[in-house]
């Protein structure tokens, strides 16, 4: 049986299918033909794809899924945040504003001081889905508003807060919390 040949154009790209066992690719305005390495592989050539959107056939909207991606570094932007609040007790805590639902917290340094009078000790804790987990304690002679400081790393998300109790503190009184490090970007 004789081979087809196909029409070519200037550039040497066939504008017809040149034979109906061959593997073919419409580019948009030619036909291509698959290469084949000398294992029989296929060979595709990815340059001529305008960009990766175009490939996929997808929108803006649309997003790579891509295996591990959780395990990605992502850095949506500076942590810098606290407050002052009541404390929740004698002998309580106050605690860091809530992580939004949207985003993930990598704390890595808090301060906390009691404005009203002098403490024993600061205990500070991770508030992770409804249960403190302790990470820090300074224990010794506190002075009125005098910070006490932890650096590390420790995470939060959705809801999660920085808890810090103060030895020493009555209903009443009112503490800071201050929190910074990096804010990342929750995957969904």
């Amino acid at each position: 049986m004789p081979q087809l040949r196909p029409a070519l154009d200037g550039v040497g790209a066939p504008t017809a299918p040149p034979s109906p066992r061959a593997a073919l690719f419409w580019d948009g305005t030619y036909w291509r033909m698959a290469a084949v390495d000398a294992a029989g592989h296929l060979q595709m050539d990815a340059v001529t794809i305008a960009g990766l959107d175009g490939a996929l056939q997808s929108v803006a909207t649309d997003r790579l899924i891509v295996r591990g991606e959780d395990q990605l570094f992502s850095f949506r932007d500076v942590l810098a945040t606290g407050q002052a609040v009541a404390v929740s007790g004698a002998d309580g805590y106050t605690a860091s504003p809530a992580v939004p639902g949207d985003e993930i917290w990598v704390v890595t340094t808090v301060a906390a001081r009691l404005w009203t009078r002098p403490t024993t000790a600061h205990t500070y804790w991770n508030h992770h889905d409804g249960v403190s987990r302790f990470f820090y304690h300074d224990t010794r002679a506190i002075g009125t508003a005098e910070w006490t400081f932890w650096g590390g790393h420790t995470y939060l998300d959705a809801s999660d807060v920085i808890r810090v109790s103060f030895a020493g503190c009555l209903a009443g009184d009112s503490g800071e919390v201050v929190v910074t490090g990096y804010r990342m970007t929750l995957e969904t």
